[in-house]
């Protein structure tokens, strides 16, 4: 039984392989972006393999009755045109990936009701409504392109103007059995019935492909409202963690506006405030962590603190939000070190691999009692690696100082 199944499964897997590019070709090529475009494309489709298939099958019947008719010359030309005809019509459409065109509709139409009428009346008394008469399973497609491309009372008017041409080719038959037979009435009353089964058809593949448009465009829509909160949040984070901690550090007295750092430092804050007003807010070229991390602590010392900074084998490609999260990170535990410290810190970054940790160590007087989680600083310290998926811990005892250690990953 295993084996069966296994030989079941390879045949089935065999079958996938086989019909993948007809699956690939009937999806569309890859310029058929979006719900309308590939509804098109599927109604195009549609038309082109049933127009592929009665030609065929005209080509089989005429060969196989090719006794019947008078004279088969004609019946012989009315197919070749018909078949370049249909060959053209199909690749005008294909270029347009869609059967829509109104023009290319109407002609073929007109090309249609002159063959119905040639090839039944070459057709032997009494078989015009019969398989002899090719015709009639090809203006059908006609019928169905027809509402596909055209209004409704316009495709209305072509499939008139298809049966009356129908019946007048077929009424060679009248003379054995006078009057249109049953068969040329329900034959008649087919393409009325071809243009309900492609009007629904057109309105459920077309509906399908607007609702999928308009699912995109919601889509999209909250995309980009999500993209709009991410920055919001982004930039409320660095106005807290740069332009709110020099505020705060001016205020303590720990940075001094006479220092020309200082001044530089407040100067950059304030562009970065009218730059957020006026929408230019960009976010700062990176020059990989460890570039960062020394232009930060450059910044810092040159405001005051004390910085001794180590770094080593940091991988070179880090995601730019990895970079920035441990940059905030980083900038948010020295601005700490800043407000409750002699400002005296000791940075250390070390990769490993594709993993980078980060250590921010202070002497001073550390934090009055163990750290909560979700409070103050290590609040925002964990929930800004955490969106990286990173991690963010922080160890401290009354009197022996503070160490901050930034992972990523977690």
């Amino acid at each position: 039984m295993a084996t069966l199944a296994s030989d079941q499964g390879g045949g089935w897997v065999g079958l996938r392989r086989l019909l993948n590019p007809a699956i690939r070709w009937f999806e569309g090529p890859a310029d058929t972006i979006g719900g309308k475009a590939q509804a098109e494309w599927h109604i195009f489709v549609i038309f082109a393999l049933l127009r592929t298939a009665f030609i065929i099958q005209g080509a089989v019947v005429a060969g196989t009755e090719s006794g019947s008719y008078r004279p088969f010359s004609v019946v012989v030309g009315v197919l070749v045109a018909e078949t370049g005809w249909s060959g053209w019509l199909l690749y005008m459409s294909w270029r347009r990936r869609s059967y829509a065109d109104p023009g290319l509709a109407t002609l073929d139409v007109a090309v249609t009701v002159a063959g119905l009428v040639i090839v039944g009346a070459a057709c032997p008394p009494g078989t015009g409504e019969t398989w002899t008469n090719w015709m009639f399973p090809f203006a059908l497609n006609t019928v169905i392109g027809a509402t596909f491309a055209l209004r409704l009372d316009w495709a209305l008017a072509s499939a008139v103007a298809l049966a009356v041409a129908h019946v007048g080719g077929a009424s060679r038959g009248f003379a054995i059995s006078p009057g249109p037979s049953a068969d040329t009435i329900g034959n008649g009353g087919s393409y009325l019935l071809y243009i309900v089964f492609a009007a629904v058809t057109s309105r459920m593949v077309r509906s399908s492909g607007r609702r999928q448009d308009e699912a995109t465009s919601r889509a999209l829509a909250a995309e980009r409202l999500q993209a709009a909160s991410v920055d919001r949040i982004k930039q409320f984070g660095r106005i807290h963690d740069d332009v709110l901690s020099t505020l705060t550090l001016v205020a303590r007295g720990v940075l001094r506006l006479n220092e020309p750092a200082v001044r530089a430092r407040a100067g950059r804050n304030a562009q970065y405030l009218r730059d957020l007003m006026q929408g230019n807010v960009t976010d700062r070229p990176s020059g990989g962590l460890g570039a960062d991390l020394a232009e930060l602590i450059r910044e810092r010392c040159a405001e005051g603190m004390t910085i001794d900074y180590q770094y080593h084998g940091l991988p070179a490609d880090l995601p730019p939000e990895v970079v920035d999260a441990i940059m905030k990170a980083t900038g948010e535990a020295l601005t700490n070190v800043a407000k409750h410290t002699t400002s005296a810190a000791w940075v250390t970054a070390l990769g490993e691999g594709d993993a980078v940790t980060v250590s921010i160590v202070d002497h001073g007087p550390g934090l009055p009692e163990p750290v909560a989680p979700g409070i103050g600083l290590p609040q925002t310290l964990r929930n800004g690696l955490a969106r990286v998926g990173g991690s963010a811990e922080i160890t401290s005892l009354p009197g022996e100082g503070t160490m901050v250690e930034l992972r990523w990953p977690a």
